[in-house]
């Protein structure tokens, strides 16, 4: 029983949101539920259909009861490359964390996933996020000892350094109205 219970929460079966079992929106936590089985059966056609214009939706960030992970998350620990960037694309929160502060990007480089970091590191997941063990993705890597992501993750990290030292230097030497004219151009 206590398999079947832990079965049924991890597959998504039992979902909350908030302090307890959500009682609106039914039919988007059906269609939610059935989103994460065809993530663990790894039916990319059943997720495509249920991330289409032709689905009654989903609750794209939903979390489990059990450990707070959202399809995205699951989908990464399943290392279904495909969903996760349906899921992307569908508009989910790629910087949610679960119950362990672990977020899309954690979970990937925990697995040493260097495609999938990069695919998350592309859609603008936050590489300096800190789980509740006070790690950030690069320390998770670095933990499991994927070199490779870790490798990434480093030039990541030397790449903002200097785009954030010469966009301090261009902005600091900029008069403020013509710094007004390029940040009104730019929000246009």
């Amino acid at each position: 029983m206590k398999r079947l219970l832990s079965t049924l929460l991890f597959s998504g079966a039992l979902f909350a949101h908030g302090y307890g079992m959500m009682k609106e929106s039914s039919r988007l936590q059906m269609n939610t539920r059935v989103l994460m089985q065809a993530i663990q059966a790894g039916n990319n056609e059943e997720i495509e259909h249920l991330l289409g214009p032709d689905s009654d939706g989903v609750e794209i960030n939903l979390q489990d009861i059990y450990k707070g992970n959202t399809v995205l998350i699951c989908a990464v620990m399943y290392g279904n490359a495909k969903a996760v960037a349906d899921i992307i694309e569908f508009g989910a929160n790629i910087n949610l964390q679960n119950k362990l502060g672990n977020t899309a990007l954690i979970e990937a480089a925990r697995r040493g996933d260097a495609a999938m970091v990069t695919m998350l590191l592309d859609a603008c997941a936050d590489a300096e996020i800190v789980n509740n063990q006070g790690q950030t993705v690069l320390d998770v890597a670095r933990a499991q000892c994927h070199e490779d992501v870790v490798a990434l993750l480093e030039h990541l990290v030397t790449d903002r350094n200097e785009i954030r030292e010469i966009a301090a230097e261009q902005w600091q030497a900029l008069p403020l109205e013509v710094l007004d004219t390029e940040i009104m151009s730019f929000l246009e």
